[in-house]
Formats: C-alpha cells, structure tokens, sequence
C-alpha cells in the first residue's frame, strides 16, 4: 500500500471510529501475488491493455471499460499524469 493510501486509511479509521462508526480494513485483493491498486488499474487503461486488465477488475467492469459509454474514460487516461 502507497503511502497515500496508508494515510487515508489510517485517518478515515480514526475519524469514523471517533464517530462511532465501526470501520474494518479489508485485505488487498492480489494477482499474481500483487496487490490490485487502482493505480495500475488506470495504467493499464491508459496502456488498453486489456488482457492483463481482466485478470484485475470483474468481468462487467472490463466489458464496461471497452464500451463506447467509457471512450471519455479511455481519454482521460491516456493523459492522466497523477500516481492519485
């Protein structure tokens, strides 16, 4: 986990726990004993590389992302510079 991601984590626990809200951390789904992140999701977007996407994200989101309802989404990647 980013240490972004770490930080974001650690303050949404301490503020909803402050709230009385109980919060669980989940474990990162993995492939290939890798941590699925969504910012190698969006670069394999950007890459269209599609083939080792579906190993990532469920089937109606990959049949989604190869639709025409998300050709904005395919382009705003393809120029997306941000790691978040």
């Amino acid at each position: 986990m980013c240490e972004t991601t770490r930080r974001y984590a650690e303050t949404m626990h301490r503020v909803l726990t402050q709230e009385g809200v109980e919060t669980v951390q989940l474990i990162r789904k993995e492939s290939e004993d890798q941590a699925i992140s969504a910012s190698r999701v969006r670069q394999l977007i950007k890459d269209e590389a599609y083939d080792d996407l579906s190993k990532l994200v469920p089937a109606t989101t990959l049949n989604y992302l190869r639709s025409e309802q998300a050709e904005t989404i395919r382009e705003r990647m393809k120029t997306y510079q941000r790691r978040h």
